[in-house]
């Protein structure tokens, strides 16, 4: 199973891997595709970490086909119980509900770059005390 831990861990290598890279959500707000595609070649920095920790990428694959939900209703949103089903056995819930993951996740959707989504979310963490273990 894949604690909260490793898959910061993970997330943090990726970002230093790639620190200037902005994920391109097409002008579709809060849709995020887990896996490479044609317009992001490393895919999501929450994705790329869960692949860097063991997740296979079916998983991620599952993840991306439940964004798509029909026009006019949300799709799947990290943490939300969708994907906890998708999930379920594999990350562990304290890595799923983690505030330090989600924030990294929403600061890349918004257009950050990775080195600078991750040093966001480490602010964020200190000043709201966030647990990272």
């Amino acid at each position: 199973m894949i604690g909260l831990p490793l898959l910061i861990e993970k997330v943090r290598i990726v970002a230093a891997t790639d620190p200037d890279m902005i994920y391109q959500n097409n002008g579709v707000w809060r849709r995020c595709n887990y896996l490479p595609n044609t317009n992001n070649t490393c895919g999501c920095i929450i994705g790329e970490g869960l692949a860097e920790a063991g997740l296979p990428r079916e998983k991620l694959a599952e993840l991306d086909a439940a964004m798509l939900a029909p026009a006019g209703l949300p799709g799947v949103s990290w943490g939300d119980a969708a994907a906890l089903r998708i999930l379920d056995g594999l990350v562990s819930h304290q890595a799923l509900t983690s505030p330090w993951i989600a924030f990294v996740q929403e600061m890349q959707d918004d257009g950050k770059p990775w080195a600078e989504a991750v040093r966001q979310a480490d602010n964020q963490a200190l000043v709201n005390g966030w647990v990272m273990a």
